[in-house]
């Protein structure tokens, strides 16, 4: 297997890292859909090229769009603090540092939570009234007057395979209709102190995609895919509602889209009423002011192999009450000086958080091991052909039981039915002895069987990371290659690791 040299490494990595008065609580509770009817004849119709944001940006409703904008933070904390939000002793917001351990940061100006004091389990970290917070399903209820043209939106969300992302939309339409408010928006200084630059799917080049292995290409692809939708599906919206020239301003859409599906946390609903407002089949996505500046932690708990899993770094839970209400908590003793982080997703797909958030997080406890089977069938998915159950330790090269047995299963599909009957029995059957034997038997064949993935795979990256090399010089123009080219370092490094354990001649 080929590989770069550390001087070529070297030469790419060194790209990697390269107001408004405060709104009263009144302010919010207050908000109601925008009827006002304004004559329009801004051009809205779209061509291919306006799916595309300026990634230079703009300026409109005096929100600066520009990639490098300033981001308002101590305005933005002064107003939540004046609107309700409550913080315990010792939170800090800060710039983050680039944590090499935990590759989040993609430019200088990004913002994390800290504390400077010791906070004990389950003490309160954070307060954020219902009345701040931005919910899927009560933009939906407060667009009501404007229903048959959401109802055209909605189709139009249908035809493109994206009606999953209805929350999404909704929240989206409704960061739009705020910014049409310009500073006489409640959420004007928030808006302000969010970042303008992504490093997400939505956010790469067809060149980016290129470059990256085919679990992560097709995650990240999807988003594309999302923002594609959203941005369609807006144009059928009341011009009354969401202005021709929000429509045509392709930059603002897109942020708004970022900042929809990048910092919305989802809220699970046990019970839902029979009002057409109601997602029936949705739980509601929330756009949560403050809470959104926690960064991402791993969480052991999501590792389905305890000989894959490691110490977790997530601080701080969300929860929701009642009324609607946003409390964080903390899950252990922390001490002075430490971050503050929450989990946004499965920490076993580093590849969904680099798609969907735009970072690569090298804490994860393991990682889908790549290993594709195009046609799958029930009883494969029953011996363990599950994502987070097919993983590689990055750390220590641990292959899970899960990927033992799949490679199993399918060399017995292969030669011998009878056993393969027997082994699959087994499985359900938890019969850990009878499991063993047959992985005693065939250990030489499932090995072989690993060491060709992996060894092929290898190749498969080095070949990528070539490809990338012939774009070192138009990193502007690709500004995700940074990115792209540590995931695939990482992915790399994860499988000497495994190569290392189990074939060190």
């Amino acid at each position: 297997l080929s590989s770069f040299s550390h001087a070529c490494r070297s030469a790419w990595l060194l790209f990697v890292v390269a107001s408004s008065q405060m709104r009263q609580c009144l302010a919010f509770a207050s908000r109601a859909a925008p009827t006002t009817k304004i004559a329009r004849t801004t051009d809205t119709q779209l061509s291919q090229s306006s799916f595309y944001s300026t990634d230079q940006g703009s300026s409109i409703y005096g929100l600066d769009l520009e990639a490098n904008a300033i981001r308002e933070i101590a305005t933005f904390q002064d107003w939540a603090l004046s609107s309700g939000v409550q913080t315990c002793e010792g939170w800090e917001l800060t710039l983050t540092n680039d944590n090499p351990q935990n590759y989040q940061v993609e430019y200088e100006n990004d913002i994390s939570v800290q504390t400077t004091q010791d906070l004990a389990e389950q003490s309160p970290v954070l307060f954020v009234p219902s009345h701040m917070i931005i919910s899927s399903f009560a933009a939906r209820d407060e667009f009501q007057p404007y229903r048959s043209y959401l109802e055209r939106a909605e189709k139009m969300l249908a035809s493109l395979n994206a009606l999953d992302q209805l929350p999404h939309f909704y929240l989206t339409l409704k960061v739009l209709t705020e910014c049409q408010n310009g500073a006489d928006s409640p959420y004007f200084p928030w808006f302000n102190s969010l970042p303008r630059q992504f490093y997400n799917g939505a956010s790469m080049t067809e060149f980016c995609f290129e470059c990256l292995p085919p679990l992560v290409s097709s995650l990240a692809l999807q988003e594309r895919s999302n923002w594609r939708a959203l941005q369609s599906s807006l144009q059928a919206v009341d011009d009354n509602l969401l202005y021709p020239e929000t429509k045509a301003n392709v930059d603002l859409l897109y942020w708004a889209f970022q900042v929809a599906f990048t910092r919305s946390v989802e809220v699970e609903i046990d019970e839902y009423d029979e009002e057409e407002t109601q997602f029936i089949g949705y739980n509601d996505w929330r756009l949560v002011p403050m809470a959104d500046m926690f960064n991402h932690g791993s969480d052991d708990d999501d590792s389905e192999n305890d000989d894959c899993a490691t110490e977790s770094n997530v601080q701080v839970a969300l929860t929701h009450d009642e009324e609607g209400n946003c409390l964080a908590y903390a899950t252990r003793n922390i001490a002075a000086g430490s971050p503050l982080r929450i989990r946004y997703a499965d920490s076993t797909n580093p590849s969904f958080l680099l798609a969907r958030y735009g970072f690569l997080d090298e804490t994860a406890p393991a990682t889908f091991c790549k290993y594709m089977i195009p046609h799958t069938t029930p009883d494969v998915v029953e011996v363990g052909y599950v994502p987070n159950q097919m993983l590689f330790s990055p750390a220590t090269g641990e292959v899970s039981r899960s990927v033992w047995n799949v490679l199993l299963y399918q060399i017995l599909a292969a030669s011998n039915v009878a056993r393969k009957r027997l082994f699959y029995q087994a499985v359900l059957d938890e019969d850990e002895e009878t499991q063993q034997k047959f992985h005693d038997a065939y250990y030489p064949q499932t090995s072989a069987k690993l060491l060709e993935h992996i060894d092929s795979f290898l190749l498969e990256l080095d070949k990528l990371q070539n490809k990338m090399m012939t774009e070192v010089d138009n990193v502007e123009q690709h500004p995700r290659l940074p990115l792209i080219w540590k995931h695939n370092e990482f992915v790399k490094q994860t499988f000497w690791n495994v190569r290392a354990r189990y074939f060190s001649e």
